[in-house]
């Protein structure tokens, strides 16, 4: 074989040994980094879901995208209000953690005396979500109709563009992200949050007098159901707009969930029972994640933070609370590591003072700590939380209380960061609106 003819044998060779090694380790295909859209339906009770088993046709296109994705029956907010709960969301952190815990909504009485407020912000130390997902290469954007998702509440790092249309409906959260349409730059992936408000309370409709019954708490499950279809025909356009059903995780899930007078009230902020700590939470991923899967394992919001992490391909900070759901998600383990999860609120009261209250859900138990009470549930035999247990089952409670206070001792804590805000008067409307202050 002529010596010219060796050289090109030898480096065909060599070419097809260094793409097998290069195949080898990175895999046949670059990793391609899916668009994340977050949608957080305000006040979402999973029970008004008809994938969650309601009766009602309720949410057709969310079921048609949970038929297709994962849901997991068993997810839990860390408060029972938006600014700590969202906080938890984007940082995987506990409020006791993070140190949003006094919002617009904890400052009702405040707020109706004198219009500056001193509320807690989000500390710009801690690495939230879209900061992770912006130094790996994301378009960061974020539509809220809630005011407390907000820069003066520090709820902005990371992100590209903040937008509040204020007191807005579904509709005015379309035409925004009609707008963000226009300017993403199809070749870098994007994360968006989408924040509705049509299930908060006071609702923007009046009940049609042909459906009206008279029973107050009838008629306020009908204009919810209303309003919570609303926002799932609003999900399905913009879904079509953007061609969600490529290359796109699509997260749908709840700051809190909402009373319906099931423990004499409504509305939400002021207790910790199950029906404004459970909250939905489904994921669509066709062609990654399996189809029409359903987890029953306790999960908490705080564990989306690791779990998108490690999606992409990127380490989380050490310090989060949260853990990655990605094995029970790819049936590599039908468990994970057995754990309680915690929620926490602090409430002023009409003296202005302040009270903690204090929540643990650990398999079928569900320990509440009031500064003067504590009460013990068994949601297996008793999902509405009627009956007391803490009496009889003295041991169980004992052992849930002190995994919050041993958790408390050893876990990351930041300092709490304060800001003064003064509320024009535009602000102060949006807020009675929305029935945070009279």
């Amino acid at each position: 074989m002529p010596h010219k003819n060796k050289i090109i044998l030898f480096l065909s060779v060599l070419t097809i040994v260094v793409l097998y090694l290069f195949i080898a380790c990175h895999g046949s295909k670059p990793v391609v980094k899916p668009n994340i859209v977050l949608i957080v339906v305000d006040a979402l009770r999973p029970d008004h879901l008809s994938f969650y088993g309601y009766e009602k046709n309720s949410v057709p296109f969310m079921a048609e995208l949970a038929a297709k994705g994962v849901v997991f029956q068993h997810a839990y907010s860390t408060s029972s209000w938006t600014a700590p709960a969202t906080s938890s969301i984007l940082t995987s952190l506990y409020p006791f953690q993070h140190g949003v815990t006094m919002g617009l909504a904890a400052h009702k009485q405040l707020i109706e005396k004198d219009s500056t407020i001193q509320i807690t912000r989000l500390p710009e130390i801690i690495t939230t979500l879209p900061e992770m997902l912006k130094e790996a290469g994301y378009q960061t954007y974020a539509i809220t109709a809630n005011p407390n998702i907000s820069e003066v509440m520090g709820l902005g790092q990371g992100f590209d563009s903040l937008l509040i249309p204020r007191a807005t409906s579904a509709k005015g959260i379309y035409r925004n992200c009609l707008g963000i349409s226009k300017t993403l730059n199809k070749n870098k992936p994007y994360f968006l949050y989408l924040h509705f408000m049509d299930t908060h309370s006071p609702y923007r409709i009046k009940l049609p007098e042909n459906l009206r019954t008279g029973d107050n708490r009838k008629d306020r499950i009908t204009i919810y159901d209303i309003e919570l279809k609303f926002i799932d025909t609003t999900i399905k356009k913009i879904f079509q707009e953007f061609g969600w059903d490529k290359n796109t995780l699509i997260i749908i899930t709840a700051d809190h969930g909402e009373e319906h007078f099931d423990h004499g009230k409504t509305g939400h902020g002021y207790s910790l029972y199950h029906e404004v700590l459970k909250v939905p939470l489904m994921l669509y991923y066709p062609g990654v994640f399996p189809a029409g899967k359903r987890i029953k394992q306790n999960v908490s919001t705080i564990d989306l933070f690791p779990t998108i992490a490690h999606l992409i391909s990127v380490s989380p900070p050490e310090y989060i609370a949260g853990i990655n759901l990605l094995p029970l998600i790819n049936q590599k383990s039908e468990r994970l590591l057995k754990r309680c999860l915690f929620a926490h609120l602090k409430l002023i009261q009409n003296d202005l003072t302040s009270r903690t209250i204090v929540s643990v859900i650990c398999d079928d138990y569900h320990y509440i700590q009031y500064p003067k009470q504590k009460m013990l549930f068994d949601l297996a035999l008793d999902p509405k939380e009627t009956r007391n247990i803490i009496k009889e089952k003295r041991f169980v409670a004992k052992k849930l209380a002190s995994a919050y206070f041993t958790y408390f001792q050893k876990c990351k804590k930041f300092s709490i960061e304060k800001t003064s805000t003064v509320l024009n008067q535009k602000q102060i409307e949006e807020l009675k609106s929305l029935g945070y202050i009279k």
